[in-house]
């Protein structure tokens, strides 16, 4: 199976692509339509965090990943993917992933392969604003994170958890900070949240509705405020414009509406379209108002400006972002990548420097899985298989462990 965009260079028995040698910079995919894809509709970053095995020479050694500094993954519309929809990995700079749609993931029910976005690998990510449903596992998975903040997110229709994360003990103090995220139709727990190691975590002003286990289910020996969170046995109940629709706006007496409190330390000014937050913050994803959306300017509230409500901006009302199936919203080139090979330490960190180049020229050769040394620059090397270090993490992830159970207690954003 392949990815539709796969942003990465697998490290090389010869060192030039790994860990310490090489680092991607500031690499932009933005506007396009990703759909029906037979793997992930974005693989961005390793999954080979903590090494793989490879064959170099005739002899096993375990290579590490390059890092990436800077990634900007936004305004994209993925759907129908085989495997997972957007997945980083080794970003451990400069990562927002944001104002994305992703929908109807882990089509092929690949085992590890079916979440809506999965953020790890050493990553430290600002995820917000995006809107995730339909899948047969996690709307979001985060392992072996550092800091990282999921925000003014709706996840929605999924087989496991809505937001799931597990520090698996790899970067001691990390903070994880989920707030204002609208969570809804899930087959196990809205947010569940392991790792003792974890320092200073947020779970705040979430919208929980229709869970079958704990709406929040945190480990006992983390670290983490609970506040605000709100949650409900049924989405009928929390006062949706249309729930069986997937539109998880609040009507205007709807419970939530001004039923939060500002988080202390950690300000988020607007919301999922851009409406600004006022000092009783809505819980959710999304600030009631009675005034069209940032963006919208024909009232409809789907920020596009066309009138049909349906939020892709082609004025026919079905949603598809394109007169046809076969349309690409984004006519531009859309993606942009700089590399260099300095030391990972060095260099820039998304602030537009660095040579620019074509994604396709960022490999500089071929892939270390070749098994021959056929163009004089590589060293017939291959790796070990599919089962690498990435599965082992997630099926030390995926055991249950002691959890708090019962109800919960209890744009941008600004620590």
């Amino acid at each position: 199976m392949m990815s539709d965009f796969n942003l990465k260079t697998e490290p090389r028995c010869d060192g030039s692509a790994n860990l310490g040698a090489f680092v991607q910079y500031n690499t932009r995919v933005h506007h396009h339509y990703i759909h029906n894809t037979g793997g992930e509709g974005v693989y961005f970053g390793s999954t080979g965090f903590g090494g793989r095995v490879y064959t170099c020479d005739g002899e096993e050694v375990t290579l590490y990943p390059h890092e990436h500094h800077g990634a900007w993954l936004h305004h994209l519309r993925i759907e129908d993917t085989g495997w997972d929809g957007l997945q980083v990995g080794v970003t451990p700079k400069d990562c927002y992933v944001y104002d994305n749609t992703v929908i109807n993931v882990g089509l092929e029910n690949v085992q590890y392969q079916t979440q809506g976005l999965q953020v790890g690998g050493g990553s430290s990510c600002r995820v917000y604003n995006n809107y995730v449903a339909n899948g047969p596992a996690m709307g979001i998975i985060i392992l072996a994170p550092q800091d990282t903040w999921v925000y003014n997110n709706v996840f929605s229709n999924f087989g496991a958890d809505g937001i799931y994360a597990n520090s698996n003990d790899e970067f001691p103090g990390v903070s994880l900070r989920f707030a204002h995220n609208t969570i809804v139709g899930v087959g196990r727990s809205g947010i569940s949240l392991f790792g003792p190691e974890l320092a200073g975590n947020v779970v705040a002003n979430n919208l929980i509705a229709d869970t079958v286990e704990a709406p929040v289910a945190i480990a006992g020996d983390v670290d983490a405020l609970e506040q605000g969170n709100l949650t409900y046995g049924t989405a009928d109940e929390v006062g949706f414009v249309d729930a069986a629709g997937g539109d998880y706006h609040l009507e205007v007496d709807a419970p939530a509406v001004d039923a939060g409190a500002p988080i202390d330390g950690f300000a988020i000014d607007d919301d999922h379209d851009g409406v600004p937050r006022d000092a009783t913050p809505d819980i959710g994803a999304y600030e009631w108002t009675d005034e069209p959306v940032p963006g919208d300017g024909d009232g409809d509230g789907d920020g596009d400006g066309d009138g049909d409500g349906d939020g892709d901006g082609d004025g026919d009302g079905d949603g598809d972002a394109g007169t046809d199936s076969g349309t690409d919203s984004g006519t531009d080139s859309g993606t942009d990548s700089g590399a260099s090979s300095d030391s990972a330490s060095a260099g820039p960190t998304g602030d537009g420097s660095g040579s620019d180049s074509d994604v396709g020229d960022t490999s500089g050769g071929a892939d270390s899985s070749d098994t021959s040394d056929e163009d004089g620059e590589g060293c017939g090397c291959r790796a070990r298989g599919p089962g690498d270090a990435w599965s082992l993490l997630l099926l030390a992830a995926l055991p249950l462990v002691r959890r708090r159970r019962g109800a919960a207690r209890g744009g941008s954003a600004r620590a």
